[in-house]
């Protein structure tokens, strides 16, 4: 239950189709294509995903043998099935080759849509599909980003960049010092806000504004705060699936923060060790200019 509760979206976070946090990230940094975020998120993350995932096994390992379920039989794929792959093949295609045909990944999102509520191709009603979409998440989504917008152009970010620079120049002899000031802010910062699209609207401007006024580089700065909010929960009402677990009695808010302190030292060597010497490898260095 803790692997569904706080571990499962790291994988989807890696896909910048795969939820709130990679959507809402990737428009406030601008310039991620597909496959660009693939390559500087899904390392970082898969490396925290598997040692999350050995320290729930560690903290909950079962104390008697498991007891085996049948198995069911194997079927033959019907038609819809098999288009239903074909669709989600292609889109997955199309998403793969976005520096080819530079077409946002929106786009062959909409287009897979569209065929699979197709009259005799599809596999899926448009009843069916309007009554299961989440209009909240596109809501949600839409406000974030124009809020986002909003304290950018409005020089709010810069102008709350002031105080946290201040800190952080207090306690900052180098950027690995600054690196931790940034995490420890986003850590805190995590606490107070639960829902992780406002958590990126205040501190994903914030972080690049701050960054450019400390010499870091923007976009690693904005990527090691985007993980560090992503990758801890430190109660049920910061995520849905935890949520849902807790409110069904499988956890108790305790061991929510325990595993959650727990993966905010994890998450912190993990950014610090691979993620900062990877993304310089890549050509985006933590000092900008280097």
């Amino acid at each position: 239950m803790q692997g569904l509760s706080a571990l499962n979206r790291l994988g989807s976070t890696a896909l910048l189709t795969g939820g709130v946090t990679p959507i809402v990230a990737a428009a406030l940094i601008g310039g991620m294509s597909w496959g660009r975020w693939f390559v500087l998120v899904a390392p970082p993350m898969y490396v925290i995903l598997a040692l999350g995932g050995l320290l729930v096994y560690a903290l909950y390992r079962p104390r008697a043998p498991a007891i085996g379920s049948p198995v069911p039989a194997r079927t033959p794929w019907s038609a819809s099935e098999r288009r239903a792959l074909l669709i989600v093949l292609a889109v997955v295609a199309l998403w793969l080759t976005e520096d080819l045909h530079h077409l946002h990944a929106a786009v062959p999102a909409l287009v897979g849509l569209i065929v699979a509520c197709a009259p005799g191709v599809g596999v899926l009603r448009w009843s069916t599909v309007e009554r299961s979409l989440g209009w909240s998440n596109i809501l949600v989504l839409g406000a974030a980003l124009s809020l986002a917008s909003a304290v950018t152009t409005s020089g709010a970010a810069a102008w709350l960049a002031g105080p946290a620079k201040g800190f952080l120049g207090s306690v900052a002899a180098s950027a690995w010092t600054a690196t931790l000031g940034l995490l420890a802010v986003s850590f805190a910062l995590r606490i107070v806000l639960p829902n992780i699209a406002s958590y990126l609207t205040l501190m994903i401007p914030l972080t690049m504004a701050l960054a450019s006024e400390l010499g870091l580089n923007p976009l690693v700065a904005a990527l090691l705060v985007t993980i560090a909010g992503d990758a801890v929960l430190y109660y049920p009402a910061q995520s849905p699936s935890s949520l849902l677990v807790a409110e069904r009695g499988h956890i108790e808010s305790g061991e929510v923060l325990r595993l959650g302190f727990l993966m905010t030292a994890l998450a912190s060597l993990v950014l610090l060790l691979v993620a900062v010497p990877y993304w310089a490898w890549l050509g985006e260095p933590l000092v900008r200019g280097r």
